[in-house]
């Protein structure tokens, strides 16, 4: 038994991939997609692609000048370095609401991804859950 609990895991670490995040996903409150790709320099990079409410501004934002800003377009998700022996991806931000959370991507065994952020620094911080949607 305790050889199938370590052949397991030895299997699940190894079954992660960095490219399965890629794709849209619909975010845990079900008002936008946000479609994760890789950039030039192999970062996890993610921006908004669809939202429930169309023309929204990002009036949260505490930079005045991005306030005016569509949400559409805008990144959400930015460098999120792979790590092989985590089997996610790390040491990233994220952006939801005006604030900024450092935080950590991987997929869920159901094929649904895990989000993690904490306010930079400190423990504080949710889980999110979301939905692919291509």
């Amino acid at each position: 038994m305790t050889l199938m609990v370590v052949v397991s895991t030895g299997w699940a670490v190894f079954a992660s991939n960095k490219d399965e995040v890629l794709g849209v996903w619909l975010v845990q409150d079900k008002d936008a997609k946000i479609e994760l790709y890789m950039s030039k320099e192999g970062h996890l990079v993610g921006k908004c692609v669809w939202h429930k409410i169309p023309g929204l501004k990002d009036i949260d934002n505490k930079d005045p000048k991005e306030r005016d800003k569509l949400v559409v377009g805008k990144i959400f998700v930015w460098d999120f370095v792979w790590d092989n022996s985590k089997g996610e991806w790390v040491d990233g931000k994220v952006y939801k609401a005006g604030k900024t959370y450092c935080g950590r991507i991987k997929m869920n065994p159901d094929g649904t991804l895990f989000l993690k952020g904490n306010i930079c620094g400190t423990f504080l911080g949710k889980t999110n859950t979301w939905t692919r949607v291509k």
